[in-house]
């Protein structure tokens, strides 16, 4: 007998398509895809080529596995300004109420 959550999940995933097998992506197929975007093993261009077409999608999945998004390096050249505003927001988080 089918449970209702693969139904559910059958329905979300009908139009989206494995990367590898032209099939439906299973949600196993979607877990070990949001791992790898959290271990920065694949990106978001990636996840969409392979069916995710919302990144909302993607950030609700991060928070079912516990996961978070993935960290951009600290190199090329933005580096200096993102290090000046992580600064700031860790001041403004410091900042009395």
């Amino acid at each position: 007998m089918i449970s209702a959550n693969r139904v559910v999940a059958y329905q979300k995933a009908e139009n989206s398509e494995s990367f590898e097998t032209g099939l439906p992506m299973t949600e196993s197929d979607k877990d070990t895809m949001i791992r790898q975007y959290a271990a920065g093993e694949i990106t978001w261009r990636t996840m969409r080529e392979r069916g995710f077409d919302s990144y909302l999608d993607v950030l609700a999945g991060l928070g079912e596995l516990g996961l978070r998004p993935p960290v951009a390096p600290m190199d090329g050249p933005n580096v200096a300004a993102r290090r000046r505003a992580r600064a700031l927001i860790r001041e403004a988080l410091k900042a009395p109420k």
